[in-house]
């Protein structure tokens, strides 16, 4: 299995799927189209590691994007590649709760 970040969207009616990334430029910018797509605009975005995945907060306060790693990718590789990249999608401040 190829290691890929599955993206999914968090809301009111429950947890989706909305895409598929090789990396977290990607992933982000999946979250950006869907935001685009719902007229949501972001001020901010806050990255947070949880247990088993990665929380990315845009500011709704009630509903969250999720990203889960699969094949033998791992939260820390992720994590490190924002990292050593300096990615910073939404040309917001970032923050990671490691």
């Amino acid at each position: 299995m190829n290691k890929q970040i599955r993206v999914t969207f968090k809301g009111y009616s429950g947890e989706r799927n909305i895409g598929v990334a090789d990396t977290y430029n990607d992933a982000m910018k999946i979250i950006n189209k869907f935001l685009n797509e719902h007229h949501f605009k972001s001020y901010y975005s806050i990255m947070r590691v949880l247990n088993d995945k990665i929380q990315i907060d845009v500011g709704s306060h009630t509903e969250f994007f999720y990203l889960y790693c699969e094949g033998n990718l791992t939260i820390q590789e992720v994590v490190k590649g924002v990292i050593d990249e300096g990615i910073d999608n939404m040309n917001k401040e970032e923050e990671i709760d490691v």
